[in-house]
């Protein structure tokens, strides 16, 4: 990796702490906390407002390895960190859109959502495997797909 290349990355994962900070979800103490600081970089990232992140599905949904080090190796200044606000009004429209949108939802509820969402874009069956894997009843399907209908155009 060039200098550029890490100084690029680091400014990335700057920007990527500080969004998570504002939502709330910056905290890395507990499994919980973490599941939900994946899953809501992961929809920050499909949004456009942090870099993209690389994900794989693993135990509890869309989990990139290289996110998690980044948070890792800022985690003892995310608590320095002011949150970030946008000055490119699309950006911040988009970031109170998902602020909004992943307020008070549980960590199950947002691993279903991102897992889902990750099956559905690679072009599996979302619904079945949905079920196999996170033992999502069929309300929850349902409520998944209402849930994302519509969030990422």
């Amino acid at each position: 990796m060039t200098s550029h290349d890490a100084a690029k990355r680091a400014e990335g994962a700057l920007l990527t702490a500080g969004v998570l900070k504002r939502l709330g979800k910056a905290s890395l103490d507990t499994l919980c906390q973490r599941i939900s600081c994946q899953k809501a970089a992961y929809f920050a990232k499909r949004l456009g407002i942090i870099p993209d992140y690389q994900y794989n599905l693993y135990i509890h949904g869309p989990y990139s390895p290289d996110l998690a080090d980044d948070l890792y190796a800022l985690r003892k200044d995310i608590q320095h960190l002011s949150p970030v606000t946008f000055a490119n009004e699309k950006l911040e429209e988009k970031f109170l859109r998902l602020e909004h949108w992943i307020a008070g939802l549980s960590t199950r509820q947002l691993e279903l959502l991102a897992t889902y969402d990750w099956l559905d874009r690679s072009g599996q069956h979302a619904k079945e495997m949905l079920k196999s894997l996170k033992h999502a009843s069929e309300d929850e399907v349902r409520w998944c797909e209402g849930k994302l209908k519509g969030f990422i155009a």
